[in-house]
């Protein structure tokens, strides 16, 4: 008998992992179906080894980011209209350029071609495109009639994430161009300019300090380049190799990085931010809590808040009350294990407030949405200020280099034409 691991989706929308034994695939999967759940991932179990790991890093998505959300807000808004899903498929596929959403909506068509007993149904047959967030909402949605609706706020919120992270990078990207460029020029007048004053003046001539680095720089690419190279390919990569495979490390660093003066604000609003967006939402629409809090632990991939939400999720399943479970715990309860202590100096502190207020009242979603919309406001402002502090360091990073390399060569040729014998050893050479 061979062991499988199943994720399903049961007639209460809840998500379960399942391990289960079996001759087949096919057998393990009529057996999931017979019993009445929703087949999201089934794989046999077995040990992964180094190679299948990086054979497994995910170097690109299997769609594009912008192209999702405008696929996702088509057949939302054509769903909300009443339209035919079939037919909406094939008019987005009558003028469609891009490959992966080709892909997509084929992939769909053919599922449709078969038949499916439900919207969850239908888009299972394309899961690698979707997250645990749409499948979850689109569960609610069949529950409440609202799953168009479901699919187009998903869409939405999803936009408006990307807008933000594509504000970032227009603005950053010319200030890195432009420092990438200055970089090369450093490199290229160290490697050529700087050995043809050596070369020319020798010892005759007293160096200012400037040029004097300039030579030092020179000397070690000129003798020792190719050994700088190799030790920087192997330092990064060793860096991303270990960030990649140790969680202690990755941990490590995204913890510092959180600490940083600038960058670590910025990041925790960003999280808190969608943190408050996906329970909001989630729950809103109908998600139990608990599913919701597992649904935000998977979407997350930064370890220090996943401990956050892993914490609150343990401490929920033993019984603390939700308007509790981001305060502190007494140490004397966490020493007896009955809850488990929650990371704190990630998620804002109003998150708490927050609920405890949706959950006295009974419109935690509600409640959550509002505190997501204040602190999305508030980002876009933080996001200003920090995109202008970061540009700026650039700027000036970037000035102080082209200072000091015209500065250096100045001072060097100002020292040329004061000094008699440097200008005879330029005559000669001449």
């Amino acid at each position: 008998m061979r062991t499988f691991v199943a994720i399903v989706y049961s007639d209460a929308g809840a998500e379960e992992k399942l391990v289960l034994k079996g001759n087949t695939l096919e057998e393990v999967r009529s057996h999931l179906r017979a019993e009445g759940y929703i087949i999201q991932k089934l794989e046999e179990q077995e040990e992964v080894g180094l190679w299948k790991k990086l054979q497994d890093i995910e170097l690109g998505a299997r769609i594009k980011p912008e192209n999702k959300i405008r696929v996702t807000r088509s057949l939302g808004q054509m769903i909300n209209r009443g339209y035919v899903l079939e037919n909406v498929v094939d008019f987005l596929l009558a003028d469609e350029k891009q490959k992966d959403v080709i892909k997509l909506l084929k992939i769909l068509q053919k599922r449709m071609q078969k038949g499916y007993k439900d919207f969850v149904d239908l888009f299972m047959a394309a899961e690698e495109y979707f997250d645990k967030e749409f499948f979850s909402i689109l569960i609610a949605g069949q529950k409440t009639g609202t799953v168009g609706q479901n699919i187009l706020d998903y869409s939405e919120g999803k936009a408006k994430m990307l807008a933000q992270k594509g504000q970032l990078i227009k603005t950053l990207a010319p200030k890195f161009v432009v420092l990438g460029v200055v970089g090369a020029a450093f490199i290229v007048i160290v490697l050529g300019v700087v050995p043809q004053f050596t070369k020319l003046f020798g010892e005759k001539l007293s160096l200012p300090l400037g040029m004097q680095i300039m030579v030092f720089f020179s000397d070690v690419l000129t003798n020792y380049g190719v050994f700088v190279l190799v030790a920087n390919v192997l330092l990064f990569g060793g860096f991303f190799a270990l960030y990649h495979f140790h969680l202690g490390f990755r941990y490590f660093c995204q913890d510092a990085l959180i600490k940083t003066p600038v960058i670590g604000p910025l990041l925790r609003m960003v999280y808190t931010r969608d943190f408050l967006y996906m329970m909001g939402n989630l729950i809103s629409k109908g998600v139990s809590l608990m599913e919701a809090i597992r649904i935000v632990i998977d979407q997350t991939s930064h370890l220090c808040f996943k401990g956050v939400y892993e914490a609150v999720e343990k401490n929920l399943e033993k019984g603390r009350k939700l308007e509790q479970a981001l305060k502190p715990l007494d140490p004397q309860l966490v020493a007896a294990g009955m809850y488990v202590e929650v990371p704190s100096g990630y998620l804002l502190d109003s998150v708490a407030q927050a609920m405890t207020l949706g959950s006295k009242g009974g419109n935690l979603g509600e409640m959550l949405e509002e505190a997501y919309q204040t602190y999305d406001i508030q980002l876009q402002n933080t996001m200003g200020t920090t995109i202008k502090v970061i540009g700026a360091a650039i700027s000036l990073f970037t000035y102080v280099v082209i200072v000091f390399m015209i500065g250096s060569l100045a001072m060097t040729l100002f020292k040329v034409m004061e000094d008699p014998s440097a200008i005879a050893c330029l005559c000669n050479y001449s």
